[in-house]
């Protein structure tokens, strides 16, 4: 007579690949929807505004320049302190400054608008930062494979075997 045995499905590497596709999914989100911004304002129109004020604001190792414009566009004034995309902060607050200082007040600068969106625009041209992309891309690859490779090894593949007996 044949005894059957129940065999249950290992938790532990479904929990691992599942916080490690979590960790990945999120950080793959972050690079992409970044990339997609920049990518999107390559057709954003060139012109000019006038800086109103310029001065640094933040915390303990989060300083952010605040750099607030004024331009028209199709007639309508628009104000906004977008410096570039994504939004950038410094960890000291002397490169935050350094940042700040380029631009004074009643200054006639260059920025860049959003045909489709008159609200929305930057004074700095985005460019894509390849090493935040491999900063971050990088360890996410990483742990997704390492996460999946060790589950495969440790549990599921002795898993699949112990239903074949």
């Amino acid at each position: 007579m044949l005894k059957s045995r129940i065999v249950t499905p290992p938790i532990l590497p479904i929990v691992f690949i599942a916080f490690g596709l979590l960790f990945a999914f999120r950080g793959m989100y972050w690079v992409v929807s970044d990339t997609v911004q920049i990518i999107d304002s390559k057709n954003w129109i060139a012109g000019s505004a006038i800086i109103k004020s310029s001065e640094v604001g933040g915390y303990s190792q989060h300083y952010s320049p605040r750099i607030i414009y004024e331009y028209e566009y199709r007639g309508l004034k628009y104000t906004n302190s977008q410096v570039t995309l994504p939004s950038k902060s410094y960890s000291t607050l002397r490169n935050a400054q350094f940042v700040a200082d380029k631009y004074e007040k009643d200054k006639k600068i260059g920025k860049f608008i959003n045909p489709l969106k008159s609200n929305q625009s930057v004074i700095v041209r985005p460019t894509i930062d390849w090493s935040f992309i491999i900063l971050i891309g990088v360890p996410v690859i990483f742990i997704l494979y390492i996460s999946i490779h060790f589950a495969w090894k440790l549990y599921i593949k002795k898993y699949i075997t112990s239903l074949g007996k």
